[in-house]
């Protein structure tokens, strides 16, 4: 019993400074339909050391079509009466499924992006710290 109670002391803390942008692998039902990501394709990566996007080709196939990198923002803690929850915001960062890339006139090697789209999601706190510590190795195709 008392090892839960540590459990939950450690998770509540947690949930005091959530982040506030990050980028994890999600499932996508666009990329599924089309079998991606696939080799070449652009993705959107944030890197939270330098707290800056990247853009990043897909280096290798692989055979978990659908899982691809999101950018999770707006993230925020609501108060229930029973309870919290957390939402934020999600984006598949697959070029043209829900961000797209537009050049920058004055540099030709810098880009903007844009979402196209987005949808809200909503997770239990214990859940919500678990997806936010774990990253997903085996599912990265862009090293």
């Amino acid at each position: 019993m008392k090892n839960k109670k540590s459990h939950a002391l450690i998770a509540q803390s947690l949930l005091y400074d959530l982040p506030t942008e990050m980028s994890r692998i999600m499932f996508c039902p666009s990329c599924a339909a089309r079998r991606a990501p696939l080799k070449g394709d652009r993705v959107l990566l944030y890197h939270a050391d330098e707290k800056q996007h990247y853009i990043h080709s897909i280096k290798k196939d692989h055979r978990y079509f659908g899982f691809t990198p999101h950018l999770i923002t707006d993230i925020v803690k609501e108060h229930f009466v029973n309870g919290c929850i957390i939402s934020f915001s999600a984006v598949c960062c697959i070029e043209n499924c829900g961000v797209i890339f537009t050049k920058t006139e004055k540099d030709p090697f810098q880009y903007h992006w844009h979402k196209i789209h987005q949808k809200q999601c909503y997770m239990n706190p214990y859940r919500f710290i678990s997806f936010a510590s774990i990253k997903f190795y085996d599912l990265y195709v862009y090293i």
